[in-house]
Formats: structure tokens, C-alpha cells, sequence
């Protein structure tokens, strides 16, 4: 059987795999799902990511019966769409229309301070990751994941406290978490203020130290130093930091301090500021600045005072090919979200959201 599925020498990836599934029979295969878990396992090179594409977008079809119906319907007859409100309410597959080879995704999620996480907002981040673990390409942890009042100089004034080893060890088993659903993706964390900068700070006043206080045990391929961009993609055009200025136009304040666009965290909020340095004449785009929300609990330091802050992750689409990208929120309110049209709630008991 495997010895009939080679793509032809001028045979472009879609038209290999519509006239396999198109004529499964014929190919020995008893139904098309049979046919399309045979074809995950086909070599075709550099085409493999758009194939792979195709092939989830026609499994989802197979799956909610319109890939049936397609075979079935007469060619050349118009199909009227059903009317607005007369479609049935279902629960369904994400869909995402991918058509070219370029495209890469980064999930950007940081400021979950262990041990005070939004554990509904890690849960659905695991849901969406799993959802989507075909066309992840990296996971941004975009800092503070470690909330380390062990060396702090502020007060804690939490009801339940934790010492730096516990907070460590959580956020390290968040990570492999991360990890599982995402095996072959790449792992990378942008330096913080909260870990990295007081852990700095606190073995240069006291060396003798620097062997009892260890560093993070998760293999990240790639540690970004604070406040240095990180650029996804091997692109230029825009950069991932923690995040540098705190004032309420703090997109703003990015923008002085550098030219390209900046994702940062640190702040806790979305937010969104686009520069009057545009040119139509120049082609040249106004550099835009973003906020991310965080994934951590209101801290009890806020004593009740309203607050900018806003609890969530992202999703940076990128097209390597055109330098255009596409920055979506993804924010959880309640223990639910919505994203690609589809709603997540958290799997945890009602009563923890």
C-alpha cells in the first residue's frame, strides 16, 4: 500500500493528497480516515508543513460529516448556505485556513508568579497549546514566572506565603507540563525582574551563596538577557522583552527606548500604542508597541483598589516570507475564554474559578 503514495516528480502537495483521498478505494483504504492517518506518515519534504496543514483542515471535515457531503453533492450546482439563525448550535475543531508555507506561531505567557498562578488561566493555556501543538512553532515565557518574595524588599502580606524552592519547583513542573504538550517546539524565557534580576542581586551581596541558590532545573533552548529583545523567527521586526517602564502609558514608554516593535509583560495588562512614525510615502509602518496580560492571582497588596490588570496569554502569528505579523489575545475572564471563535472554560472545579 505505501508504495502508491508518492507524490508524482510535477505533482504539487494538494493535488497528491485530493486525488489519494479523493479515490481512497481504489488505494486499498476502507474509509478516508483510514486513508488520512496512512498519509500523516508520507515523507513529502519541504512540503510537509503545508501538507500537514491540509490534512488536519480535511480530518476535521471528516470528522463533522461536511467532508462527506462534499463528496456527495453534484459538481456545478450552487450550494446556498444555510440561513443565519437556523445553524445548530455544536461544539467544534478549531479551524485555521494556512495557505502558504511561511507562516510560523509563537504562544507568548508570562507574569504567572508561582505560587500565586490563575491555575483556570494555566488551565486553558494547556488547552489551547494541545489544540494547536501541530502548528506551534515556540513557547515565549515572557518572565516572572517565579514570584520570589524569599528576596523581595517588599512585605509579603499574603495570607499563604512560600519560600523560593517551593515557587521554583512549581513553576519547573509547569513548564514540563508545557513541554509534554508541546515535545519538539522550542523553549525560551525572557530575563525578569522578579527572579533573575533579585537572584542577581542577592548572590553579588552575599557570594558564599552562589552554590546553595540554583538556577531553574528546565532545559530552555534559549534565555534572552533583560531588557534585550528577543526576536522569534530569526525576524527583525519585533522583539519580546519583560518589560522596562511601569508608568500608565507604559507602550509608550517602550517606544523611546527602542526602534523596532516591542511585546512586553511586567505591567499585567494589555495594552496598545502605535508611534506617529509612519510614512506612506517611505512605505515604512508606525512601530506599534504591545502590553500582555499576566496569568497570576490579584495580589493581596492591591487591598481591593481597582486595577489595570487583566489575566491572559497570546498568540503571535508571523510570516517569514512577508514580514507581517499578527498579534492575538487570548484573555480569560470567569474561567473561560474565547479564541479562534471557539470558548475554553477551565476543566477545574467550579469552585476554585
Amino acid at each position: 500500500m505505501n508504495n502508491k503514495l508518492i507524490i508524482g516528480e510535477d505533482e504539487s502537495w494538494a493535488d497528491f493528497y485530493s486525488r489519494i483521498t479523493l479515490n481512497f478505494k481504489e488505494y486499498g483504504f476502507n474509509d478516508i480516515g483510514e486513508c488520512m492517518l496512512e498519509l500523516a506518515n508520507v515523507n513529502l519534504g519541504d512540503n510537509n508543513r503545508k501538507f500537514l496543514y491540509g490534512l488536519r483542515a480535511m480530518n476535521e471535515a471528516y470528522e463533522d460529516g461536511s467532508y462527506e457531503k462534499f463528496l456527495t453533492e453534484p459538481r456545478g450546482v450552487e450550494i446556498k448556505p444555510p440561513e443565519r439563525f437556523a445553524v445548530e448550535k455544536r461544539n467544534f475543531a478549531p479551524r485555521i485556513f494556512v495557505n502558504n508555507n511561511n507562516l510560523r506561531l509563537a504562544v507568548l505567557s508570562g507574569d504567572k508568579h508561582f505560587l500565586y498562578q490563575d491555575e483556570n488561566a494555566i488551565d486553558i493555556l494547556e488547552q489551547v497549546c494541545l489544540e494547536y501543538s501541530l502548528y506551534i512553532d515556540e513557547f515565549i515565557e515572557g518572565g516572572d514566572g517565579i514570584n520570589n518574595n524569599s528576596l523581595s524588599k517588599f512585605i509579603d502580606t499574603e495570607t499563604i506565603t512560600y519560600n523560593l524552592y517551593e515557587e521554583m519547583k512549581a513553576f519547573e513542573n509547569h513548564m514540563f507540563k508545557m513541554k509534554e504538550i508541546l515535545p519538539n517546539v522550542k523553549f525560551t524565557i525572557v530575563e525578569d525582574n522578579h527572579y533573575h534580576l533579585r537572584r542577581k542581586r542577592f548572590l553579588a551581596e552575599n557570594p558564599a551563596m552562589k552554590n546553595m541558590i540554583k538556577d531553574v532545573k528546565f532545559p530552555f533552548d534559549y534565555k534572552s538577557k533583560h531588557g534585550v529583545p528577543y526576536f522569534p523567527f530569526n525576524q527583525k521586526r519585533i522583539g519580546v522583552i519583560h518589560g522596562l517602564v511601569t508608568n500608565d502609558n507604559f507602550t509608550k514608554g517602550h517606544s523611546s527606548l527602542f526602534k523596532e516593535d516591542i511585546i512586553n509583560f511586567h505591567n499585567h495588562t494589555s495594552q496598545h500604542y502605535t508611534c506617529k512614525n509612519g510614512s506612506k510615502a517611505l512605505n515604512k509602518q508606525a512601530q506599534k508597541m504591545w502590553g500582555m496580560p499576566s496569568m497570576c492571582k490579584q495580589m493581596d497588596y492591591m487591598n481591593g483598589r481597582p486595577s489595570r490588570s487583566n489575566t491572559g496569554f497570546g498568540m503571535l502569528w508571523y510570516d517569514i516570507k512577508n514580514d507581517l505579523y499578527d498579534l492575538q489575545y487570548i484573555f480569560v475572564e470567569n474561567g473561560k475564554a474565547i479564541y479562534n471563535g471557539k470558548l475554553y472554560e477551565s476543566r477545574l472545579p467550579k469552585e476554585d474559578i
